[in-house]
């Protein structure tokens, strides 16, 4: 170990590889702790709580639990959260509201769309609950391949610009992190760029309207005519961004620092989503502790104008809930 005056040195640094340099020359390094948020006590945006038949009976029939009463007691409960009552074979679900400084649980809000898909289970039916909720500015979602973080996000998006005309625009980005081997600097303008990138977004467009893939201008018209912007994170510092549904994608890859840039533009009457998959990091110097989604999630947790929920039920096909369960 080196020495400096009697006293040890300690290389601190995020940077992996530094850390196995400093290792081979007999120099002791730690990884920087202040970011880390230990994986297995991550918030989920879930609970499930075992009561008795008279607790489920009052929900049905008031509509609504008081969070702080005796039900609750023992359990630590945040804003926006997804709770799920069972007693036996009874069960109920709910959502906490934070309203007058206490939280209340009540039922979900059953929400239709004019999509060719629907919610498939309890939680894509709260994510899109959060998703629609005009008192929530941010959502995150988060968790494996396959479960619909970004075609719920989508979903939401477009039904809130489309459909009722609650924003201007819909924003779309995702970080340009390659997986894998990169296969070098893309040709043409921004524009040709970033079509690579955004091409599962138009994947999801074409599932959620229908499309067969064979009708590309049916979707390409939603950019060509301002319906859908493509955001450009590396750009995106110093603007501001009022009345629009911002939804950035693959947030695992993105840094503390890119998401609080990001957040920080959200203008007025703008609403923001952030999605990603904690198991799919392709950053070279980020995992499931440092990333920027999982501090955002833990972080703002106790705010009430902030929803997460970890969807864990994949809905994309057998084949790719097995792959993400066991690989």
């Amino acid at each position: 170990m080196a020495q400096n005056g009697g006293g040890a040195v300690v290389l601190v640094t995020k940077d992996a590889n530094l850390r196995i340099k400093a290792g081979a020359i007999g120099v002791e390094a730690q990884e920087y702790r202040r970011e880390l948020v230990e994986i297995q006590e991550l918030y989920t945006g879930q609970i499930n709580l075992e009561v008795s038949p008279e607790t489920i009976d009052d929900f049905y029939a008031s509509k609504q639990l008081e969070a702080a009463g005796a039900v609750f007691d023992d359990v630590e409960l945040y804003p926006n959260q997804l709770v799920i009552l069972t007693a036996g074979k009874q069960s109920a679900v709910g959502r906490t509201h934070h309203e007058k400084n206490r939280l209340v649980l009540k039922p979900l809000v059953k929400h239709t769309f004019n999509y060719s898909i629907q919610p498939k289970n309890i939680e894509q039916e709260f994510a899109l609950e959060l998703l629609m909720d005009p008192k929530i500015d941010l959502v995150t979602l988060a968790d494996s391949a396959g479960t619909g973080k970004t075609l719920l996000a989508l979903m939401a998006g477009m039904e809130l610009v489309v459909q009722q005309d609650r924003f201007s625009r819909l924003l779309v980005s995702r970080p340009v992190i390659p997986m894998g081997k990169d296969i070098g600097f893309l040709p043409g303008s921004v524009d040709e760029k970033m079509s690579v990138w955004l091409k599962p977004f138009k994947d999801n467009l074409e599932h959620l309207l229908d499309f067969d893939g064979r009708h590309t201008d049916s979707i390409d018209h939603l950019f060509e005519d301002g319906i859908i912007e493509v955001g450009v994170l590396s750009y995106i510092r110093g603007r501001s961004i009022p009345n629009q549904f911002i939804l950035i994608d693959e947030c695992q890859n993105l840094e503390r620092s890119s998401i609080k840039s990001v957040l920080t533009r959200v203008g007025a009457n703008s609403r923001a989503c952030l999605t990603g998959d904690l198991s799919q990091i392709d950053h070279p110097l980020l995992d499931t502790v440092t990333n920027g989604l999982t501090h955002v999630i833990e972080s703002l947790k106790e705010e009430p104008s902030v929803g997460h929920i970890t969807l864990t039920k994949g809905v994309r096909s057998n084949l790719a809930t097995l792959i993400a369960e066991r690989l």
